[in-house]
Order: C-alpha cells, then structure tokens, then sequence
C-alpha cells in the first residue's frame, strides 16, 4: 500500500514537472509526454528495481560468506527477519540491505538491527 501510494505521487509528479518544463521552454506536447514518460519510467526503475538488485547483491555476498569464510562458523540463525552468521571467535556478521556487515559481538548487532 505504501509503495503503490508512493509510485502514484512520483508519477503525478513527474507529469506535473513535464507540464511545467513544457510551458516554461515553450516545448510541443509530444516532447512534453516524453519528458514524462521517460521520467516516471526512471523513478519507477529506481523505486522498484534497485532495491531488489541490492538484496541480490546481500544474498549473494551471503552465500559466499557461507563457502569461503576464513573464520568458523559456528551457528547460523535469524533475527528479525535477517541472516546472521555467528563465528567461533564470537563475531557476528548480519545480513543487510546494503550487504554483510560485521559486529564484534550479538549484542551490538543486535543494537544495530533494532534501531537502538
């Protein structure tokens, strides 16, 4: 519901820009449909694409982490909904939006992911 509300007011407001850009540069109403659709098509790509590229990107480094980690990995769990790999030395690395990323210890991951 959020996205879908997000992606119409993106979309309006793109069309309102083109309008404007239109009537500003004195541009004809095919030029000013394709300042909007190439617009709202960019911002749609970016709204619905890249993040989903940026959770492959974390899977994949997850997995690798997984295969060739140097460290021993001692446990694997969930918390919150993200992967976390637990090593002997008592390191945490956590799954992220933006990758992997690493914690000397579960409770300041733990601070991390919780917002705290």
């Amino acid at each position: 519901m959020k996205k879908s509300l997000m992606s119409v007011l993106i979309l309006l407001g793109v069309m309102a820009l083109s309008v404007v850009l239109a009537e500003l540069f004195g541009l004809s109403v095919t030029v000013m449909v394709l300042i909007a659709t190439i617009g709202s098509l960019s911002c749609l790509l970016i709204l619905f694409v890249v993040p989903r590229i940026r959770q492959q990107i974390a899977e994949r480094e997850y997995r690798q982490l997984l295969r060739e980690s140097v460290h021993l990995i001692v446990g694997r769990a969930r918390y919150r909904g993200r992967r976390v790999l637990h090593y002997a030395d008592g390191s945490v690395a956590v799954q992220t939006s933006r990758g992997m990323l690493a914690f000397d210890n579960f409770d300041s991951c733990r601070q991390f992911i919780d917002g705290r």
